[in-house]
């Protein structure tokens, strides 16, 4: 396989020989990064591989390249608007495909950072958040028996007046 061949060096790559099979390898963990697929393929055609990865909330977020033989118009609408990431011939230069896959997946990897930084600061905001309820927890019931010891003090008739009218 051209593409195969075109990307192991960088990349883990796998591949499929037609759609359904494409379909199971994005269904497996670790699921792909990026999903390069020509439109004609046997078993099932890659405009219906990408509709059934978007059917699904955990593959909808795979980004899909179409590498194929079609240029007509019409087919790169189709497939732009299936949610494809872009289209490219199979006579492109081979380079380019490269430098187009490499931007991909730095964005892929800036989104994954940035998605783990969420999570983190989402995580710290919970604990800061729960150390606070804590806190304030703790230091109302300490307050609560400080001023219970106070009142009980203040009404102990054999204080002097004084220090009763100081509590």
């Amino acid at each position: 396989n051209l593409l195969e061949q075109l990307f192991k060096d960088e990349y883990h790559v796998l591949t499929a020989t037609d759609g359904p099979s494409a379909l199971a390898l994005c269904r497996v963990d670790p699921m792909p990064d990026l999903l390069l697929m020509d439109v004609m393929i046997p078993g099932m055609d890659g405009f219906e591989v990408v509709r059934q990865l978007h059917a699904r909330p955990e593959t909808a977020q795979i980004p899909v390249i179409f590498v194929t033989d079609a240029t007509d118009e019409e087919t790169q609408l189709k497939g732009m608007e299936l949610g494809a990431v872009d289209f490219v011939t199979k006579s492109a230069d081979p380079k380019a495909l490269r430098a187009r896959v490499r931007n991909f997946i730095k964005f892929i990897d800036i989104r994954r950072q940035l998605q783990f930084d969420f999570d983190a600061m989402l995580e710290a905001s919970s604990l800061r958040e729960d150390v606070e309820n804590t806190a304030r927890h703790d230091i109302k019931g300490s307050l609560a028996g400080i001023v219970g010891i106070v009142h009980s003090l203040a009404a102990d008739t054999t204080m002097a007046p004084k220090h009763s009218r100081q509590l």
